[in-house]
């Protein structure tokens, strides 16, 4: 790993720490339920002449001031698991009698998963009664259980395409849970929505759902912390910091809206409050290898030594196989003329990383101000250029060594060669 100076091999670190998308313990996944194999409102977001056909029967099948109930199931039978009923004739003759005795449309959006719309009685009954008893009703007669997401119109200000859609959404956070769930869209439904499309890539779209949560508990840690993730992503970094701010009135005291913060505000240069909010993460828990470093990392940058090498120690500790804490404690050390932690520090970074140029050019410097072990320290700095030539820095100290074992000429090649890389460099720069 090569860069111009150690400090870039940290940022390197830094840009490549994600921030958390972790939860809180108010989510399902975070009660030991696994997200399901595979999200049925994938199909919303790539396309599918299925949901864009029930759109538009679902367009014609109410009058706009009527209201409507979808369902979106799926079902499973006692013994066999997942159910094609599509592929079923009989299963689906008493699913579409059941549903046009009570003058609903269906469509089936996979083998598996039926979508399902009925009026609203006059006067109407409640949708999750209404839910409930269609539920009840196929359940009885095939023998069957079902997980159900359902969603009602008029809700809010919701096209009738979009009420099916938040019922699909709502089957994808039904099955969260074991089979038998029945969800009406909440501001987890469209937490667990954002959440898939973060992860596929879809950022701007990650938001749209996230803002959708918000409509229904505007309090919600979960969604204001994700929401900041995403503009931070998108590099709106003003906007990811009031975020994570607002996250953070609601639960002080929470690690990783912390952690978030601190990184946001590194990558804003504000470096006093991003030790701030990396300081207090620690307080809350110092067994966090990437808060520590992280930390560390900010406060080398910000030249405060002491509490970097504080942090660096403990981020070594959590992980001895890490490389780049010991790499930074050695850089710091020598700044501070503290040759013998220098020493043990850049020793513990070639063993964890023996490609490391920094801690061996480091460690050559080291020996040469103290004037003992010159031979290893020679073989170090050949060593650190061997794999880093273009550094300038190490030639001016394998020159050093060279002066002080006599070797004027070879000396004199090596201060040299370092002007002529520095030159470049600065006129690349």
């Amino acid at each position: 790993m090569t860069a111009k100076n150690r400090l870039d091999i940290a940022e390197q670190f830094l840009a490549s720490r994600e921030l958390s998308i972790l939860r809180s313990q108010d989510n399902p996944w975070q009660n030991e339920l696994k997200p399901p194999r595979k999200y049925l409102s994938d199909m919303l977001i790539q396309g599918n002449y299925r949901t864009e056909a029930f759109s538009l029967k679902l367009n014609r099948f109410q009058d706009p001031d009527k209201g409507f109930l979808c369902v979106v199931m799926a079902s499973t039978g006692p013994q066999t698991g997942e159910i094609h009923f599509q592929n079923q004739p009989d299963y689906t003759e008493k699913i579409s009698r059941i549903i046009t005795a009570q003058g609903g449309i269906m469509a089936w959006l996979t083998p598996s998963v039926l979508i399902i719309a009925l009026p609203r009685p006059c006067p109407p009954t409640p949708v999750a009664q209404m839910a409930s008893a269609i539920k009840k009703q196929i359940e009885t007669t095939l023998d069957v259980t079902i997980s159900m997401g359902a969603s009602q119109f008029p809700w809010m200000d919701f096209s009738h395409q979009e009420i099916f859609h938040h019922g699909v959404k709502a089957l994808d956070h039904a099955r969260f849970y074991k089979p038998g769930a029945l969800i009406f869209p909440n501001a987890i439904t469209f937490n667990i929505s954002g959440d898939r499309r973060y992860r596929l890539g879809l950022i701007e779209a990650a938001l749209t759902e996230y803002h959708l949560g918000l409509l229904l508990n505007p309090t919600d840690f979960n969604l204001l912390n994700s929401l900041g993730v995403c503009n931070s992503v998108l590099n709106r970094f003003d906007q990811a910091l009031d975020q994570f701010k607002e996250a953070l009135e609601i639960m002080p005291g929470d690690v990783m809206a912390l952690y978030n913060a601190g990184l946001v505000c590194n990558l804003m240069d504000d470096l006093d409050k991003g030790g701030d909010y990396l300081s207090r993460a620690s307080e809350l828990n110092n067994s966090l290898f990437e808060i520590e470093l992280t930390a560390g990392i900010i406060f080398t940058k910000a030249n405060n030594f002491s509490k970097a090498l504080d942090h660096l120690q403990r981020a070594g500790n959590i992980s001895p196989e890490a490389g780049l804490p010991q790499g930074l404690m050695g850089d710091i050390c020598l700044k501070q003329k503290d040759y013998p932690r220098a020493v043990r520090a850049y020793t513990k970074a070639i063993k964890c990383t023996p490609r490391d140029p920094w801690s061996m050019s480091g460690l050559a410097r080291v020996y040469e101000i103290q004037n003992i072990n010159m031979d290893i320290a020679l073989s170090l700095a050949q060593q650190s250029i061997a794999l880093a030539p273009e550094i300038s820095l190490f030639r001016h100290r394998l020159g050093k060594i060279h002066l002080k074992k006599g070797s004027y000429e070879k000396a004199a090649i090596e201060f040299t060669q370092a002007d002529k890389h520095f030159s470049f460099q600065k006129g690349v720069a």
